[in-house]
């Protein structure tokens, strides 16, 4: 006697796999796209964050550098020869 074929879905399987197996997998691949979405989110936060930081590293140093260029300015009208001067005469 020859074998007949069992149906594709028997006690709760479908192409070998169990429901529990299905389920499994519905719900790894649900935590995968969450995961994804989480970091897609994450990146864009950083980029705003390393956008911000460079903005705030550019004032400072903007700002820094007006505050040495004045600071050597000064400095240099001081040291210069325009200051109070005592004439040889007393």
């Amino acid at each position: 006697m020859t074998k007949s074929k069992k149906p594709a879905i028997l006690d709760g399987r479908r192409n070998g796999q169990s429901q529990w197996t299905r389920k499994m997998n519905k719900s790894n691949k649900e935590f995968d796209d969450k995961m994804k979405k989480l970091d897609k989110d994450f990146n864009e936060k950083m980029k705003k964050l390393d956008k911000d930081f460079e903005d705030k590293m550019k004032m400072f140093m903007q700002r820094s550098d007006e505050k040495m260029t004045d600071l050597k300015r000064n400095m240099d009208s001081k040291r210069g020869g325009g200051g109070y001067r005592r004439s040889a005469n007393g």
